[in-house]
């Protein structure tokens, strides 16, 4: 999945998109988080492996794309709590208001 050398963020995202077939849209808006996080200094020494999947689980809220944590942290070799943690800190440090509600409200079989 991923090489020995600790990768930068942008290229976990295109890696986990790829993995999970996410259009282009979702990773440039997750990008676009972890660039936001990056310039005011939340991402600082945090995994980027956590970081990016967390952004791509915002970015799947706000585009309505479903997909479940479990999914993102395995495909990232994360746990769970590691991409729950890293989502719930860069909503608060960003001031970004995400209902995750409706994402799992209108999921798979909505």
């Amino acid at each position: 999945m991923f090489r020995k050398h600790r990768a930068d963020y942008f290229e976990i995202v295109d890696i986990l998109a790829y993995d999970l077939h996410l259009k282009s849209e979702v990773v440039e808006f997750a990008k676009d988080i972890l660039r936001l996080g990056r310039i005011k200094l939340v991402t600082a020494g945090r995994n980027p492996r956590g970081l990016a999947a967390a952004a791509l689980y915002i970015a799947c809220i706000v585009f309505g794309v479903y997909v479940i944590q479990r999914d993102l942290a395995r495909f990232a070799g994360v746990e769970e709590v590691t991409v729950r943690n890293n989502y719930k800190m860069l909503c608060r440090r960003l001031g970004l208001e995400i209902n995750v509600a409706d994402h799992l409200r209108f999921g798979r079989g909505a």
